[in-house]
């Protein structure tokens, strides 16, 4: 019958591979070593990585309303930033009895900004012909921007203050903002439509008189919300402009 035996290993033997191994690990070039090759290895798992995020993160849509955008003016340019806020946030700013939040005058643009396309955006950098850039939000975005900029002029010389915020409804990440589109307060009522609103002296305003545009009128309207007729946007964020620009003076007829 076959029999494994095991061959006996003597004490001399294994002391010398126990001082051998000590010695090892008490080599300074060992650990050296070693270390390089953890660096490297490291470095092969977690570059690659690196890359598809950077790559990946270069090709998502930009919030243009965070970036600082930059107007022309008689040959003079000037930054422009975008205050973004909150429903919660609106809600507190046009609150005139909370003195610590409260602003005199609040322009309000809410829409869903992962529509919003102002500026070339190619979802797929490959596909250069699919192009997603909206030429009618440019001419709104464009609007908004000169809008900032006679707010910013505004506040620089008057001790009552204005804003424009910009409330991004946008239903995946920004769900508490939808119910602006709710609020009987702001004009509106369940529309998931972009709303620009005036709201002054704890009331929306809706129309103001004076001589906005080509003539004098009763009602150069300062609310608007419609997914089909950008024009009159057009038309009630220019009124807003030259409103500011009049220190918000209405007119007497």
């Amino acid at each position: 019958m076959a029999q494994i035996k095991r061959k006996k290993v003597s004490n001399e033997a294994t002391k010398g591979q126990k001082r051998g191994f000590k010695q090892i690990i008490k080599n300074k070039m060992f650990w050296i070593i070693s270390s390089i090759i953890v660096v490297v290895v490291a470095a092969a798992i977690i570059v690659p990585i690196v890359v598809v995020n950077a790559l990946s993160s270069d090709n998502e849509k930009p919030d243009y309303f965070l970036e600082t955008q930059t107007l022309t003016v008689d040959d003079k340019t000037y930054d422009v930033n975008f205050e973004k806020m909150s429903y919660s946030g609106v809600i507190e700013h046009t609150d005139s009895t909370n003195q610590a939040m409260h602003y005199d005058y609040v322009f309000i643009f809410a829409t869903d900004l992962s529509a919003f396309y102002p500026k070339d955006y190619y979802s797929d950098p490959d596909d250069t012909t699919t192009n997603q850039k909206n030429e009618t939000h440019t001419k709104f975005f464009n609007l908004l921007i000169q809008l900032q900029h006679s707010i910013d002029l505004y506040n620089e010389s008057h001790t009552e203050k204005a804003k424009l915020y910009i409330v991004d409804t946008t239903s995946s990440d920004y769900s508490e903002n939808a119910s602006i589109m709710d609020d009987s307060k702001f004009g509106t009522s369940g529309t998931s439509y972009p709303l620009f609103c005036y709201y002054t002296d704890d009331k929306l305003v809706k129309e103001v008189k004076g001589n906005f545009g080509s003539e004098y009128r009763e009602d150069n309207s300062l609310f608007y919300y419609s997914s089909y007729n950008y024009s009159n946007f057009y038309t009630v964020i220019n009124y807003a402009k030259i409103f500011v620009e009049k220190e918000f003076v209405e007119e007497e007829a």
